[in-house]
């Protein structure tokens, strides 16, 4: 499943968590199918009504066309931008279903493509051209509402915002960057697909509000029709479900009685906690006071699994005595402040918009644990176990007038500034401050002499001058001290020669 294992070494998103971004977005597919054939049956009947009374409904029903339109153009325009971001990542050969990405892990391709591509025929960069069409639809489906509903206007201005935020500093984050900047393919592509279910979703509501705002002054019982509106048809598992359900047209002073599972439903709102992974659909009827009709109405809602990006931005494992890197992200949630990361097993401390410190001093291991406030209720997001570890063995170079060297010679220029020094290669992923604390030297000319610190002592330096081409110098014994506070004594020797 990992195609490139260096980088999920760097970034450690484990495989559970990325397939849990897939999860969402095919399950965000798969409403986004269902709503679009409701999108059909609403059309159907929308169109049967106009052709009974066009008078009636045939200006709405041309709004209604209109807003088909520009949904679709914002849909069409996201896909493509989909597609586009999965090929930088997958090369020509990316599955053109959008279902599949081989480099989900991959935290590059996003930030590429968005913020550092500019857009074809538009100013800025393609972030920028989608924020752009994002808010112009937003302006668009708000204005059509107006102040009929106050509630469907601020639902479309939470669900299209596209405002910047701020990090725990106080520093502005614009949504461009918050969206692209360093997040694994796998959830950028979940959350445009949440997008272009929301558009659908959205779509879907302004057709219903048009439909209903046709037959406000009068009740037209010929063309009645059971609406279900759910606030979201993807829920999170814990999360509120909430639905409206209401005739298309209906005079206030006749309220329909609307039953579900034999039990009626006060003032047409249905409610409940969602539970159980997947696909669940209810029905019910709707009966007009006084009337012998009865009409019949089914939804359905999925129930998503709660997650959270938790990574190692540094290894794949946590290491005592260091500052571990750790970013967090809840796709979905988009205020960092919302967010709650606790370290089971060491302490955490935050440093800027999804971005932590983790330290451990003991133990064998750190569970990170992540929540989140959802619609005013605290969800458990996910966590994530890694193991503690001793910081591993440095290696140890003697430092001869700046030059680094473990083997090879030295000449006599090099003899009078000679120090040691314990750490990492350049290329490793791990860093870290280590102090020589002791050391003992041996030459061809000199029996073998120990010292503290990683300067050599008088006596260990008259030794080198007296060699001569071809002696050997051999350093071993060598004690380090690291940020654990761990003193171990490395293996091997220094061994070189006076050149």
């Amino acid at each position: 499943m990992y195609l490139v294992l260096t980088a999920m070494l760097a970034l450690n998103v484990s495989a559970d968590i990325l397939n849990g971004f897939n999860m969402v977005a095919r399950s965000l597919q798969d409403a986004i199918n269902s709503s679009k054939e409701q999108t059909n049956s609403l059309m159907d009947a929308f169109e049967a009504s106009d052709a009974e009374k066009h008078e009636k409904f045939g200006a709405n029903l041309a709004k209604a066309r209109e807003v088909q339109a520009k949904s679709e153009d914002l849909f069409n325009y996201i896909q493509d931008f989909r597609a586009g971001m999965i090929k930088l990542a997958d090369g020509d050969d990316y599955d053109q279903d959008l279902l599949k990405i081989v480099n989900e892990a991959d935290v590059n391709a996003p930030g590429n493509y968005g913020l550092r591509q500019k857009a074809e025929g538009e100013d800025g960069t393609r972030a920028d051209a989608l924020q752009r069409h994002i808010s112009d639809y937003r302006d668009y489906i708000v204005n059509i509402v107006g102040d009929a509903d106050p509630a469907l206007v601020n639902r479309f201005n939470v669900m299209f915002s596209t405002e910047s935020g701020k990090d725990a500093s106080g520093e502005v984050i614009p949504w461009t960057q918050s969206m692209f900047e360093y997040m694994p393919m796998a959830a950028v592509n979940a959350l445009l697909t949440r997008y272009q279910n929301d558009i659908i979703s959205s779509q879907n509501d302004l057709i219903k509000f048009l439909y209903g705002d046709v037959g406000k002054a009068d009740l037209a019982v010929n063309a009645v029709q059971a609406i279900v509106i759910p606030n979201s048809r993807s829920v999170m598992q814990g999360g509120q479900y909430s639905a409206q359900i209401f005739m298309a047209a209906y005079d206030s002073t006749a309220r329909p009685i609307v039953m579900i599972d034999g039990k009626e439903i006060q003032n047409g709102r249905y409610e409940f906690t969602a539970s159980g992974i997947g696909t669940h659909s209810y029905s019910g009827t709707l009966q007009i006071p006084g009337e012998d009709s009865i009409y019949h109405f089914t939804s359905d809602y999925f129930v998503t699994e709660p997650s959270a990006t938790i990574s190692n931005t540094d290894l794949n494992v946590v290491y005592l005595g260091i500052e571990n890197h750790f970013s967090v992200s809840v796709p979905g949630v988009t205020d960092d402040s919302k967010v709650s990361v606790t370290a089971a097993g060491g302490s955490i401390t935050k440093t800027g918009k999804g971005k932590y410190i983790v330290k451990v001093t003991q133990g064998e291991k750190l569970v990170i644990n992540v929540s989140a406030d959802v619609e005013g209720r605290r969800v458990n997001m996910g966590s994530q176990e890694y193991r503690i570890k001793k910081l591993p063995d440095p290696r140890a170079y003697v430092i001869a007038n700046g030059e680094q060297k473990y083997e090879g010679s030295l000449t006599r220029g090099q003899l009078k500034n000679i120090s040691l020094y314990a750490g990492y290669d350049k290329d490793e992923l791990l860093d870290a401050k280590f102090t020589i604390t002791e050391f003992t030297l041996v030459t061809s000319k000199s029996p073998a002499r120990t010292t503290t610190g990683s300067k050599l002592s008088a006596q260990q330096q008259a030794d080198l001058e007296k060699l001569k081409m071809g002696d050997l110098i051999i350093v071993r014994g060598i004690k380090a001290k690291g940020p654990d506070g761990i003193v171990r004594t490395l293996k091997g020797a220094i061994q070189l020669d006076m050149k």
